[in-house]
């Protein structure tokens, strides 16, 4: 996968979402936008210095604690989040308020997939919530 290859370089993409995954017509995926990728061996930026790298909707908790310092866990926490709006359609706290969806972040309160989409087999379902 283009995200593990890139981790293993010691690359963070920082931008993952489904707008930057794309399928192509033999049904290969492909990671678009490497527009605010990041060193993470150092505190180098390798794109523009001043991008905003993150919504509120995609950040991961433990980011607060050093959002300086990016890691390959946020680019997985934001793929699993992309995989669960291409699954269900939906933000897994659309029907939140910033502060409360924050909240259930924390505590990792995410209404499964499965619940959305009943034919989901348990093991993508289970590959979601694990983030």
């Amino acid at each position: 996968m283009a995200l593990d290859a890139a981790h293993k370089q010691g690359l963070i993409h920082r931008d993952i979402k489904p707008d930057n995954i794309m399928v192509t017509h033999d049904g290969q995926v492909k990671l678009a936008d490497l527009g605010l990728v990041k060193d993470g061996r150092s505190r180098t930026n390798l794109t523009r210095t001043a991008a905003v790298w993150a919504h509120l909707t995609s950040w991961r908790p433990s980011n607060s604690a050093t959002p300086s310092m990016p890691t390959p866990a946020g680019d997985i926490y934001r793929w699993a989040q992309s995989l669960y709006m291409m699954v269900t359609g939906e933000l897994p706290f659309k029907s939140c308020g910033p502060l409360d969806a924050w909240m259930k972040k924390t505590k990792n309160d995410i209404p499964p997939a499965r619940k959305f989409v009943p034919q989901l087999s348990e093991r993508t379902d289970a590959a979601i919530q694990r983030r």
